[in-house]
C-alpha cells in the first residue's frame, strides 16, 4: 500500500484537547538479526496548521522509501515533532520471550523514554492526556486500553505512525551498519549488515550455513540454516 499518510486521527484527537497523540511503530520484527525496534513520535498540536506539513510532504511508510529519502526524512522529523525515542529489543531477548512480548517490551521502552523527555512523572500505564495511535498488536491492550487506537496498515494511512516507523528504521538501519563496521568485531563484516540490515537475504543465508550464527542473530528464525 503505497498511499499518502494523513492527520485526520491525530486531529480527532486534538479537538477532544488531548494534549499528546503518540504514534508508534516497529521496525525490524522479519529480520535473521538485530534487534526488533519500535519509534514513537509526537507531534506539536495542530502541526498540520503551523505550515510545517509540508516540509514533510514525502513522510510514508517506510518501507516504501528508498534509503537516502529515509535519512532525510528522519532529519526533519527529528526537527519537527515535539518529541521523539526509540526502544530496542535484542535478538538474545527475542529468542527468549518471543516476538510478540518483545514488541511490547520495544514499545514500553520507547514510551518510558518519551515520558522521559516530557518531564512525564506519570507511569506510562496511566496515559491520562495522552493517546497512542498504532498498527495492531504493537501493545498490551490491558495495560493501556481505552488510550489505543489501532489502525490497519497504520504507517500507510497515519502520519505519526508513518513517520515513527521511519525514525525507527533509520535507527535500526544505523545500528546495524556500525555493527557491520565495528572494528573490534571484524567478522561481523561477513554478513553484509550494512546492506541487508540482519533480513534474510540469499548472501545473509549463505554465510549463515558456511560461518554459524553470531550472538546478534535469532536463533529461534534460523532452524532450517544451522
Amino acid at each position: 500500500m503505497n498511499t499518502k499518510p494523513h492527520f485526520y486521527h491525530e486531529i480527532a484527537l486534538w479537538e477532544q484537547s488531548i494534549e499528546y497523540v503518540v504514534g508508534m511503530d516497529e521496525v525490524g520484527r522479519g529480520a535473521f538479526a538485530g534487534p526488533v525496534v519500535v519509534g514513537a513520535v509526537v507531534f506539536p498540536k495542530d502541526f498540520h496548521q503551523l505550515g510545517l506539513r509540508r516540509q514533510l510532504r514525502d513522510v510514508r511508510d517506510s518501507k516504501a522509501l528508498d534509503p537516502a529519502t529515509r535519512i532525510l526524512l528522519a532529519r526533519k522529523i527529528r526537527q519537527h515533532t515535539r518529541h521523539w525515542a526509540v526502544g530496542a529489543v535484542p535478538a538474545n531477548v527475542i529468542d527468549q520471550i518471543g516476538m510478540t512480548r518483545a514488541l511490547q517490551m520495544a514499545a514500553r521502552q520507547a514510551l518510558g523514554r518519551l515520558s522521559a523527555t516530557t518531564n512525564n512523572q506519570q507511569s506510562t500505564n496511566n496515559l491520562t492526556g495522552h493517546h497512542i495511535l498504532t498498527d495492531a498488536n504493537l501493545l498490551k491492550k490491558s495495560l493501556f486500553s481505552p488510550n489505543v487506537t489501532e489502525l490497519v496498515h497504520g504507517d500507510a494511512v497515519c502520519f505519526s505512525i508513518a513517520s515513527a516507523s521511519i525514525l525507527a528504521k533509520v535507527w535500526r538501519d544505523e545500528y546495524m551498519r556500525r555493527l557491520a563496521h565495528d572494528r573490534h568485531q571484524s567478522h561481523l563484516k561477513i554478513y553484509h549488515w550494512h546492506q541487508n540490515a540482519g533480513y534474510g537475504t540469499r548472501y545473509h543465508q549463505q554465510v549463515i550455513r558456511l560461518y554459524g550464527p553470531t550472538p546478534y542473530h535469532r536463533l529461534g528464525f534460523l532452524k532450517n540454516l544451522i
